[in-house]
């Protein structure tokens, strides 16, 4: 079981929670978050919710885009995404190479979740009709 993996498992109810007042939730409340915390966890928590907030929006923009593409580019867009979840295990768990092992470690891998999540929302929403 990888890093992202685990990171994943720990924060599974959180992001439950999160996900389902995401419309309570602005950017700008997660950049406050991010602008006052404190601690490790205070970090950990705010990286768990942008990651929330970003996936939601991609899986939204992913669901729209299936919806509107013919079957062949469906099929294209379904194999994109696979080879973007990958690259995005792949890339966090190396982001979190740095402090592997320390409390630190997970606050690099949420960051990197997040951050990744939202570029990769931002192209899917750029094609959706």
């Amino acid at each position: 079981m990888t890093i992202v993996q685990k990171y994943f498992i720990r924060t599974v109810s959180l992001y439950i929670a999160v996900t389902a007042g995401i419309s309570a939730v602005t950017l700008k409340e997660i950049e406050r978050c991010h602008n006052t915390a404190k601690s490790t966890h205070d970090f950990r928590r705010c990286n768990q919710i942008a990651y929330a907030y970003h996936d939601k929006r991609l899986n939204t923009a992913y669901k729209k885009l299936m919806h509107a593409l013919p079957k062949e580019e469906q099929t294209r867009l379904k194999k994109a995404q696979r080879a973007w979840i990958k690259f995005r295990d792949t890339e966090c768990d190396l982001e979190g190479y740095e402090m592997r092992g320390g409390s630190f470690e997970y606050v690099l891998i949420g960051g990197c979740l997040a951050r990744l999540t939202k570029e990769r929302a931002n192209v899917l929403e750029k094609f959706t009709p």
